[in-house]
């Protein structure tokens, strides 16, 4: 089918005026003009054909480079992500380092040692101070509460806070009266302080 589509479309040109023409003009050549035509033709063969191999060429090799410089980037993006992370890692363990005491836990230590219970304590914040960074210490703000206490009770925890290692001070005690009588209940503001060496 393809060649009798092929004869047919050959057959409308070989009877084209126009084919016609460039025939009648052809056979009029010399035999050296028609060589000459029949080599100019070959060599423009070769060199479109040279031409369109260089170009194939070229755009391979923008490719190439295109598909290199894409890899460096993703390598590179690897690479900073690593870091990244690697830097978080090693901010988490310094923070660590310089975080190292549990306060809620000194102050609950401290509960038994002056016949306090601990259902009476009530740990409200513990924050890092907002004051000048102090370099031999680290200071936390810590807030806590302490519920249904005598007043024995309280000036000897009160005393134990200002003569604790690590040091604590006490900032504030606020008194307020507790349901059960001769008992008060006392929010504490304090600062502890971390050694950094």
């Amino acid at each position: 089918m393809f060649s009798n589509w092929m004869s047919k479309i050959s057959e409308k040109i070989a009877e084209s005026s126009a084919f016609q023409e460039l025939k009648s003009k052809w056979d009029a050549l010399d035999a050296q003009s028609q060589n000459y035509i029949r080599i100019a033709a070959i060599l423009f063969s070769v060199v479109g054909t040279l031409g369109l191999t260089v170009y194939e060429g070229i755009q391979t090799y923008a490719l190439k480079n295109e598909l290199k410089d894409k890899k460096e980037l993703l390598a590179t993006l690897i690479r900073a992500n690593d870091e990244l992370k690697n830097l978080k890692s090693d901010t988490v363990e310094d923070s660590n380092k310089t975080s190292g005491i549990k306060w809620s836990n000194v102050l609950e230590d401290m509960l038994s040692t002056n016949s306090i219970d601990r259902a009476s304590f009530e740990m409200l914040s513990e924050k890092p101070s907002t004051g000048k960074a102090n370099a031999v210490a680290k200071e936390t703000w810590i807030d806590f509460k302490l519920k249904s206490i005598d007043l024995k009770q309280l000036v000897r925890f009160s005393v134990g806070l200002e003569s604790h290692r690590p040091p604590m001070k006490v900032k504030q005690i606020t008194l307020d009266k507790a349901s059960q009588s001769n008992k008060v209940d006392a929010k504490f503001v304090i600062s502890g302080f971390e050694p950094t060496t």
